[in-house]
């Protein structure tokens, strides 16, 4: 697993994870692009999470976005 700090940009998955709530109550969030502020355990947070906690683990390959700055 690739490994993931505070600050990081990422991508969540597009696809609903099976952790995540089956009645939709989190698939607002697929494929959104959020920063992380918190890192406890295998789990992360972001701003306007909705108090939601997400796995590391879900964020498929390519998750981290990088930006180069001209």
């Amino acid at each position: 697993m690739k490994t993931y700090n505070v600050g990081d940009t990422v991508r969540l998955p597009s696809v609903r994870p099976e952790n995540w709530k089956h009645k939709g109550e989190m698939d607002h969030y697929l494929g959104t692009i959020v920063q992380i502020t918190c890192i406890l355990g295998n789990r992360f947070y972001f701003e306007g999470d909705g108090g939601w906690s997400f796995y590391l683990t879900e964020l498929e390959e390519g998750a981290l976005i990088t930006y180069e700055i001209y």
